[in-house]
């Protein structure tokens, strides 16, 4: 059953498409005759199809076809679509429900069990199993309705699965770019680091001047002082100026690193649009066959 799901895939027909193939299926087997389609626009009979058929005496009856292209089956809305229904079909000594969906064994119970209280009408049902059947015995109906379907299908998943793998080669190019910031605030930190032995130095300079002051008449130590106090305005001269310069350049990003990001940023946009398109068409062709219950 789940090879034919696939071969057929009956949920993503349009209601009008399912109706129409649902009627050539029918006018391709040999119980039924005379029949015509009236669709949404021609419901005078209230009925999607009327035909005729032989009975068992070989007596020409006639048959209506109701089609519920649904995306879940719905016993309480074809019950009461039933006796909304069977009473007006005069005439008429069967009603056949075409669905799109698979019905248990209770369903069917019960739907044949409603059908029991209109005499002259046999109430019947048709679920996606009985259309596999029939789709398998015309195999031109078949490809008629689902050969460009499943191309559709198809290229739908191929954007799906390329949009998916975007969106997560984009979430690890994210991290790996996060940890590489991290690295670069780490080289911020060494900056702020040197910054604040500047500040430490700038008050060893005013120590010094103030030992230097004192002991002026020790000439040997003396010049080791000024050696000293040499080396720190060497390191005073890194003015502001410099450390932004500094901070600069660690913190720069060269010119393929900044068009990988808008790349990254691009496919990102792409991917998520996409994705979008697909899960909106998904809830639209559910909400459709949701509202035709």
């Amino acid at each position: 059953m789940s090879n034919l799901k696939a071969k057929y895939p009956l949920r993503e027909l349009s209601i009008k498409d399912f109706e129409l193939m649902c009627y050539e299926l029918l006018q391709s087997t040999d119980k039924y005759f005379q029949l015509e389609y009236l669709g949404a626009s021609m419901k005078s009979h209230n009925t999607d199809i009327i035909g005729s058929y032989e009975d068992v005496d070989g007596q020409v009856k006639k048959i209506a076809f109701e089609v519920k292209h649904w995306f879940k089956f719905n016993r309480e809305s074809l019950i009461k679509d039933l006796h909304n229904r069977a009473v007006t079909l005069n005439g008429y000594s069967r009603l056949i429900y075409i669905t799109s969906v698979d019905v248990s064994d209770s369903d069917f119970m019960a739907i044949q069990k409603a059908g029991q209280g209109y005499s002259g009408i046999s109430i019947e049902l048709m679920d996606a199993t009985a259309i596999f059947e029939l789709l398998e015995k015309n195999l031109k109906v078949g490809s008629k309705y689902f050969t460009k379907l499943k191309i559709q299908l198809r290229n739908r998943n191929i954007k799906l699965i390329g949009s998916i793998i975007s969106i997560v080669v984009a979430l690890i190019y994210g991290l790996w770019s996060a940890d590489y910031t991290n690295n670069a605030s780490s080289l911020d930190q060494h900056i702020r680091s040197v910054e604040s032995t500047l500040s430490n130095l700038k008050t060893l300079e005013t120590d010094l001047s103030k030992i230097k002051k004192d002991m002026d008449e020790l000439q040997a130590t003396s010049l080791a002082i000024q050696q000293e106090y040499e080396r720190a305005q060497l390191l005073k001269s890194l003015t502001k100026e410099q450390l932004i310069a500094v901070n600069s350049a660690v913190t720069y990003q060269s010119w393929p690193m900044t068009f990988l990001n808008g790349f990254i940023g691009f496919i990102i946009g792409i991917a998520t649009s996409v994705l979008g398109n697909v899960v909106y068409d998904y809830f639209k062709k559910r909400k459709e066959l949701q509202n035709n219950e």
